[in-house]
């Protein structure tokens, strides 16, 4: 009942660990499919990714006498678009299904910033991230599988909202701004298509925090 109803819940904070379960909306990404043509207009050419959809799950651990926490996170996004073309290297032209699968995998430092009210508070957090991604395309029905795929290494910063509506939840909400490139490899009937992919735009995102007092 105590996790329940918020009646009795105690203004200071009793929690050390909780784990955090959002939603996610990366305004915008972009994939390079030539980035390594000498020309430069092939070389900047790139297929843009919109309002991408994502689920992540973060840990954060408080320290009980401060207002400091460490987090580890883990988010999955993807976009596929469908309807586009491919032209080999003899000038065939191929239907084609192209995407982007990227997980990020980030840890850093946040602050509480008390905003009149115990149970609602700004937080502000940064640190690194390493972020693997694959380019996902089908030629023509035929999959052109990853192959020596990279990971990237990249900063973060974000800001977020958490209101607690009782000792065991709390919603919150938040932005945070990356913009890590990975490069991509896939193959497809002998031949190696080299990419890149910028995780550039906003990542907006809400949840629910599930709290664990001590």
């Amino acid at each position: 009942m105590l996790c329940i109803f918020p009646t009795t819940f105690a203004q200071e904070r009793n929690w050390k660990k909780s784990v955090l379960l959002c939603g996610g909306l990366t305004t915008s990404s972009r994939l390079y499919p030539h980035p390594d043509e000498q020309s430069s207009e092939l070389r900047t050419e790139y297929e843009t990714f919109e309002y991408i959809f994502s689920g992540s799950m973060e840990f954060r651990y408080a320290f009980s006498d401060a207002d400091i926490y460490l987090y580890g996170s883990a988010e999955y996004i993807k976009s596929i678009n469908t309807g586009r073309t491919f032209t080999t290297t003899i000038g065939t032209s191929l239907p084609m299904e192209e995407g982007i699968i990227c997980i990020p995998l980030e840890f850093g430092v946040g602050t509480y910033i008390p905003l009149g009210d115990e149970k609602f508070k700004l937080t502000m957090n940064g640190g690194v991230g390493t972020y693997y991604a694959i380019r996902h395309l089908v030629i023509a029905k035929e999959v052109a599988s990853p192959s020596n795929t990279s990971t990237s290494l990249s900063i973060h910063v974000g800001i977020g909202i958490e209101y607690i509506i009782s000792p065991c939840v709390a919603l919150q909400g938040g932005v945070r701004f990356r913009n890590p490139e990975i490069r991509c490899e896939n193959s497809y009937q002998n031949t190696t298509y080299t990419s890149k992919i910028i995780l550039d735009g906003m990542n907006l995102n809400a949840g629910v925090m599930i709290l664990f007092p001590e």
